[in-house]
């Protein structure tokens, strides 16, 4: 009803287009993008939302192979103060080897993102919604 919420998490980011108004990305135990549902198959900021929505099947039936994310994921048993996305990123700058993990920070109303280079708002949708 009106005023509830559910929390919901899965890697099912078809459940997360037909049942989210809000979605909040984690990498590594901590968020590192959140926004509107829309907002973030639209304009995906995070370098690892993008690459994950990047691995996603096209809907308009352009016949690619899908990209997969280079690397491992870290092991959360040994993670360093800086962001953990570091290795498998493909737009790290000296900031993120020199400095802590950002926090979150706005890039657009409703929209925040914690890295030192986020991906430009001009970039193209990845995928359809």
């Amino acid at each position: 009803g009106a005023g509830s919420a559910i929390l919901l998490i899965t890697h099912d980011l078809g459940v997360v287009a037909q049942r989210a108004d809000r979605v909040a990305v984690m990498y590594a135990g901590r968020i590192v993008e959140t926004c509107g549902v829309r907002e973030l198959y639209r304009r995906p900021r995070h370098p690892y939302t993008w690459s994950l929505l990047s691995t996603l099947p096209r809907l308009d039936g352009a016949a690619r192979p899908l990209p997969q994310i280079r690397g491992q994921p870290p092991d959360l048993t040994e993670l360093t103060g800086e962001c953990g996305f570091l290795p498998r990123c493909p737009k790290a700058i000296l900031a993120c080897r020199s400095e802590p993990w950002p926090a979150l920070a706005d890039v657009a109303p409703g929209h925040s993102v914690a890295c030192f280079n986020p991906i430009a708002q001009a970039v193209e949708a990845v995928t359809n919604p």
